[in-house]
């Protein structure tokens, strides 16, 4: 078009937002890098998890440790990239985690009820014997009696 105006649009990919959220510290940055990749993010984890509510949790861990180690980033980063990695990494991680749980709380609730005893099981249990603090007073004549008897023989 001889003698139009020439609209160019870059679309950002997210880098520039990121520097211009170090270099000012500005939270405005920010919300538009998360605003710009948190569907791709949360999708991710969506996926891992079959979750969403898990996945919106893995969501702002991501975004947590990018706020955090943004400034050892490498500037020529593709970050749609790093954080697409991160995402998987933090899914699978919580998915480790909840199999643990997982894992956990079923010995302690088989620890806490033991499989029921079935009738057969009982009866090859023996009955414990009753406990006796002394024996009774009869038993106790009976054994002197015998104790001194055997002891009147031997002389």
């Amino acid at each position: 078009m001889p003698g139009g105006v020439f609209r160019v649009v870059m679309v950002d990919n997210g880098n520039n937002l990121l520097r211009a959220y170090l270099a000012e510290k500005s939270e405005r940055n920010f919300r538009a890098v998360v605003e710009l990749h948190s569907a791709m993010v949360e999708g991710t984890a969506v996926r891992y998890l079959k979750d969403p509510v898990a996945a919106e949790d893995v969501s702002q861990h991501v975004f947590i440790r990018l706020a955090k180690k943004a400034s050892r980033l490498s500037p020529d980063i593709c970050l749609a990239g790093g954080l697409y990695r991160q995402a998987c990494r933090v899914s699978l991680d919580a998915l480790r985690s909840e199999q643990r749980r997982q894992s956990r709380e079923n010995e302690a609730a088989l620890a806490m009820n033991p499989k029921p005893m079935t009738e057969k099981d009982s009866l090859l249990i023996p009955e414990p014997a009753p406990h006796r603090t002394a024996a009774p007073r009869r038993e106790r004549r009976v054994g002197k009696r015998t104790l001194s008897g055997i002891a009147d023989r031997r002389t």
